[in-house]
């Protein structure tokens, strides 16, 4: 498949996702449409260098999108999430959790529906065919993805350099631009580097995610309970968050390494290859 079928792919899938969403609102649809939304804004920033008028009222839109996706996946993900606690003694605290978390995922879904269909009103359609027409006309090494995963790296040493040391203050806002530079990476497939890259940004996204969803299932239930000292329900999901946040830094810890060694040998292997070209070029 040559890049330029990926972005066709990529922009035909987003196409479809809003008419998606409308007739089944499910998890899995709701989450497509936040990850095929953060691919596209990848894609933009990748090859487009200063957005336009159609590519900015694009992005416009789909960020507004993501984000009220967004609240209702993280909803979706904290009654997974409660439902996986065993606790007899905290039954009853776990019934008024969940209800809650019913409440207002109807409501997030609610206004994720009617955004939606006032983005389709207002014209994203036609934005998305206006710009998936441009990109398309770029030349093919400016859609290669070339440089893509370098960049990842390059980006991720700097990030990494910015949050030391990793803490629970941080860990959410690493874990963010992990899974940005994961999509990034991802836009140069037919680089054999980017296959490590993406599992090891994949791992700390993985690990500090389900150490932030305890996180925020725990702030839920403390505003549905109240903080009670002896509700069991909070002491288990404390003790949760306790372990993970710990497995999330050691996993973290443990990429990071990866990654930073990943990138020396890019960076080694790169002027090597300059040299071959220079030399080849001169041969002829």
């Amino acid at each position: 498949m040559t890049e330029s079928d990926r972005t066709r792919k990529l922009f035909r899938a987003l196409v479809k996702l809003p008419r998606q969403l409308s007739e089944n609102p499910s998890a899995k649809v709701v989450h497509e449409l936040r990850t095929t939304v953060r691919r596209v804004e990848t894609l933009l920033d990748l090859v487009v260098a200063e957005p336009g008028g159609h590519e900015a009222k694009l992005l416009k839109k789909l960020g507004k999108l993501r984000k009220r996706a967004g609240k209702v996946r993280d909803l979706d993900v904290q009654m997974v999430a409660l439902r996986g606690v065993k606790l007899d003694a905290g039954a009853r605290d776990k019934t008024r959790v969940m209800r809650e978390l019913h409440s207002r995922h109807s409501r997030q879904q609610g206004k994720l529906l009617r955004q939606v269909e006032d983005a389709m009103d207002s014209g994203l359609r036609k934005h998305l065919r206006q710009v998936s027409d441009a990109v398309l006309t770029l030349p093919p090494r400016r859609l290669a993805g070339g440089g893509a995963v370098l960049r990842a790296l390059d980006s991720f040493a700097t990030m990494a350099e910015a949050h030391r040391p990793l803490s629970a203050e941080n860990l959410h806002e690493f874990r963010l631009q992990c899974k940005r530079l994961r999509y990034t990476a991802e836009m140069a497939p037919d680089d054999p580097k980017s296959v490590p890259v993406i599992r090891e940004l994949r791992r700390i996204q993985d690990s500090a995610g389900q150490w932030h969803d305890c996180v925020t299932l725990a702030q839920t239930a403390e505003e549905v309970l109240g903080k009670p000292s002896n509700s069991p329900l909070l002491a288990a999901l404390r003790a949760t968050q306790r372990a993970r946040l710990l497995e999330a830094l050691r996993t973290s810890a443990d990429a990071e390494r990866a990654l930073l060694a990943l990138r020396r040998e890019v960076l080694t292997r790169k002027p090597a290859a300059s040299a071959e070209k220079a030399a080849a070029a001169q041969a002829s």
